[in-house]
């Protein structure tokens, strides 16, 4: 049975996309071409079975680093039961985070530039910091509390915590330091390290966007196609930026998160973070 050995969980909006393009590059490495492949997060994937998840990783060869790159592994409760079901053997996740509001906001405009969301950003906050029931945007900014599922059932040992933002500062150490947790060639740098991928953009061609949607082109392509297709329905444009009144709303409401997961990495984040 061939199966992953390791998984990119998320978090949304923090680089995952970018950081599986750089890992597919890696001669010791394999992820499949399909972008997120959703297996244990979805039940209609889950229930397809084993054998279906493991028609993914077929093409594999002698890569010593297999990875399933699905950034809702990291929020969806039930995926840490299903993988200590699946997976037999040593695993390691990788997370990724970004500073809070950020990731909150561009997963906000992310969402809002495809059509899936209409209310105004103060009104997804006046609901989701209200109490609202399920993650939406907040939640999954809050990230000690999901890396703790998988440091329970995993250990430590076998999650490694990147910052969205030192891959922008240092895409090199970055890197290496997530190829050594892989135990792959930590002296391989991929060409296109450090380029972004998932930036801000509008769909220019909607009729053709929505058919691409509804025939799930961006779940069955390879990522070539896919970066093609996009450049002919899409057009970069940076989004609105958020009003300091909101921005200084969540920064109040995740200080206390952020303290919590410093005490996970053993970093100060206030200082990358400003608060």
């Amino acid at each position: 049975m061939t199966l992953p050995n390791f998984f990119i969980l998320g978090a949304a909006k923090c680089g995952t996309t970018s950081l599986a393009n750089n890992l597919r590059a890696h001669p010791e490495v394999f992820i499949p071409e399909i972008k997120e492949v959703r297996f244990f997060d979805t039940e209609p994937s889950w229930t397809q079975g084993v054998p279906w998840y493991e028609c993914f990783y077929e093409p594999a060869t002698d890569e010593r680093a297999l990875g399933d790159a699905t950034p809702s592994y990291l929020y969806v409760p039930v995926v840490v039961e299903r993988l200590k079901e699946t997976i037999v053997g040593p695993v390691r996740h990788i997370a990724l985070v970004r500073e809070p509001v950020d990731r909150t906001y561009s997963h906000y405009w992310h969402r809002y530039r495809e059509g899936e969301e209409s209310r105004t950003f103060d009104e997804v906050l006046d609901e989701e910091l209200g109490g609202a029931v399920g993650w939406g945007y907040v939640g999954r900014s809050r990230y000690r509390e999901q890396l703790d599922r998988y440091v329970a059932a995993f250990g430590r040992a076998s999650l490694h915590v990147a910052l969205f933002e030192d891959f922008v500062s240092d895409p090199t150490g970055s890197y290496a330091a997530i190829c050594r947790h892989l135990g792959v060639d930590d002296a391989f740098v991929p060409e296109d390290l450090g380029e972004r991928y998932n930036t801000h953009f509008v769909i220019v061609r909607p009729r053709l966007y929505s058919f691409l949607i509804a025939i799930r082109a961006g779940k069955t392509t390879p990522e070539p196609v896919r970066r093609w297709l996009w450049s002919k329905i899409a057009s970069f444009q940076e989004y609105v930026p958020i009003e300091d009144a909101a921005r200084e709303r969540l920064r109040g409401y995740f200080a206390p998160h952020n303290r919590a997961l410093e005490e996970l990495l053993g970093r100060d984040l206030s200082a990358l973070w400003g608060y």
